[in-house]
């Protein structure tokens, strides 16, 4: 009989495992899209959470693959967690500066603001690969205004 039961959360290395599974077969340029997440994690200021890690390793999951947040939830992952992932979902359809000062920058979430700054600068460092160059360059003008919003921010 077990008097209780010791649950532990996911660690960095099961939140890997878990992004390379739920992108599998989609893209980040050439590269297998997992290397995205990864990379927007290896982007954190120093001394990040372990709740930032693993958000912005599923930074994207509820917006481009079919898990939603109760599957991370069953999944073992924490609530702390859990919202920054939603607050780094942008609704279809939102004009992306409103999204992020409205949502991002207005919930006050330090966590989420530095994981939208690490993805915005991953995607502004990556950007242009096998663009058209007008595209390329207006991709970067709306990397660097966002990183600069949410630099002012947190």
């Amino acid at each position: 009989m077990k008097i209780f039961e010791i649950q532990t959360s996911p660690s960095i290395e099961d939140t890997i495992d878990f992004i390379k599974k739920a992108h599998e077969g989609q893209k980040y340029g050439n590269k297998p899209y997992w290397t995205h997440p990864y990379g927007v994690m290896n982007l954190l200021p120093p001394g990040s959470s372990e709740d930032a890690k693993h958000a912005a390793l599923m930074h994207d999951v509820i917006e481009d693959t079919p898990y939603t947040a109760q599957d991370l939830l069953e999944l073992g992952y924490n609530r702390n967690v859990i919202t920054i992932v939603e607050l780094l979902t942008k609704p279809k359809g939102a004009d992306y500066f409103e999204y992020v000062v409205g949502t991002i920058i207005g919930s006050g979430n330090k966590d989420a603001m530095r994981v939208k700054f690490a993805d915005n600068k991953f995607n502004h460092d990556a950007s242009g690969e096998g663009l058209p160059p007008g595209k390329k360059e207006k991709l970067m003008k709306k990397y660097a205004k966002s990183m600069e919003l949410l630099q002012k921010a947190f």
